[in-house]
């Protein structure tokens, strides 16, 4: 049976806002070694050249909600960002990482299917500027790691305020729920240090095998 999308996570996951939840660390301890087995491999600078950033009060502007108010007023909607500093991984890099992700779900009876919505690494002074994703309604967990506390974070807008959830050193999972229309679901990203981004769309999740 179909879940609904509005259903209320059990007290497993951490409530960020109504509809964006941190899900502990521990549910995918089973699957750890290949996590870090990514992380302990993984080629950080990837040997790609990008513009020097910014210095980090320009960019925190361009992620403030003065910028968002701006963007919603000339555009109303939209779905990707126009403006970022990130490196897009080629296709198939996540490729091993994202089954066993993926695999490691069903297993749990958290989804029953998943697709790849984003996979990139942050550089320092790295972002990703306000958008909504509106193209790709539905859930979205997201596997991020970085390499240091307190720098790198999510932000997003709901029901009138900015919520900002900031990284911690190692694994970081979330859930959010984009919407279109009028449930839009702003957001934008910031990367202090090197952070490295894994996004699995679901078409629907089961909340109660997080009991």
């Amino acid at each position: 049976m179909k879940r609904n999308m509005q259903a209320v996570p059990p007290a497993k996951t951490e409530k960020l806002t109504a509809r964006c939840f941190r899900i502990p660390a521990a549910l995918f301890a089973p699957i750890a070694p290949e996590l870090w087995n990514f992380v302990r491999d993984f080629p950080w600078d990837f040997n790609c050249k990008y513009e020097p950033a910014e210095c980090r009060e320009e960019i925190l502007l361009k992620l403030s909600e003065v910028k968002r108010r701006q963007l919603s007023s000339e555009h109303v909607d939209l779905p990707l960002a126009a403006d970022k500093r990130n490196i897009r991984l080629p296709n198939g890099f996540t490729a091993a990482l994202s089954r066993t992700l993926t695999d490691h779900l069903i297993q749990a009876g958290f989804i029953h299917s998943a697709t790849v919505s984003g996979s990139m690494i942050y550089p320092p002074g790295g972002w990703m500027g306000w958008h909504t994703n509106s193209d790709r309604v539905g859930w979205r967990l997201y596997l991020n790691y970085s390499t240091v506390s307190d720098c790198s974070f999510i932000r997003w807008f709901e029901d009138g305020e900015i919520a900002t959830d900031y990284d911690v050193a190692g694994f970081n999972f979330r859930l959010f729920r984009i919407g279109s229309g009028g449930d839009l679901f702003w957001h934008c990203i910031y990367a202090d240090d090197w952070r490295f981004s894994l996004g699995l769309r679901l078409p629907e999740i089961n909340f109660n095998s997080l009991g």
